[in-house]
């Protein structure tokens, strides 16, 4: 349990605060008393989210999480030969490289629109990833698959060294290829700025917890 002087720290649902004996749970009080609103934390919404998980929760985020599957970004792309066709392959396709040479993990490249479905095989075996997972793992995926819309990249993140830019940038790739053909767009700059922050703090919370390690570790 995690707990100060003052006694311990819960959710707003009034989940105890939990984490392992390899966290230094000085490092994480001191990171929460560094924080000044709580609402509008992304820390604490990862924080809390960790600790409200139960296993019926978990089944739902993690069928969620496989919902993504089919209409990855990464395997969606423009008619081939355009300029943002080769765009995409020269971004995306180490994406696909990783996750086959460390997972097995084959997926379809797509040149439309329409949805289609992957192998079930790459059901099976993310399922497994996901089942190894810690509340704290499981949390940072789900979110970081929402952020991006895409578990290939998620994978990417969480098991290899990426720098947070390049991941933001390809995972936006469409967004910002379509803001330098027709200009900007002040609204969905500031989306974008959201999601970017979000898609930081995952990843700082990520590190904050050893996530890492800890999955490669226990697996």
């Amino acid at each position: 349990m995690l707990h100060d002087d003052k006694g311990e720290y819960k959710t707003f649902n009034g989940n105890r605060i939990l984490i392992d004996d390899s966290i230094n749970a000085k490092s994480v009080i001191g990171y929460i008393k560094k924080e000044k609103n709580y609402k509008k934390s992304n820390f604490f919404k990862l924080l809390f989210h960790s600790n409200d998980l139960d296993e019926e929760k978990k089944s739902m985020i993690k069928k969620e999480i496989l919902n993504y599957i089919d209409t990855d970004l990464i395997c969606y792309r423009a008619e081939k030969g355009t300029n943002l066709e080769l765009i995409q392959r020269r971004k995306w396709n180490p994406y696909l490289y990783f996750c086959k040479n460390k997972f097995n993990l084959n997926f379809d490249i797509k040149y439309s629109i329409m949805p289609s479905k992957q192998k079930v095989s790459n059901l099976a075996k993310i399922m497994k990833i996901l089942n190894n997972m810690n509340n704290y793992y499981l949390t940072a995926f789900y979110f970081l698959v929402k952020v991006t819309y895409s578990p290939i990249i998620s994978l990417n993140i969480l098991f290899d060294d990426i720098p947070i830019e390049t991941v933001w940038l390809d995972s936006q790739l469409e967004d910002y290829y379509n803001q330098s053909k027709w200009g900007e767009d002040e609204e969905q700059i500031q989306k974008l700025l959201l999601k970017k922050n979000l898609l930081t703090d995952i990843i700082n919370f990520m590190e904050i917890f050893n996530l890492k390690e800890k999955y490669e570790r226990e697996n």
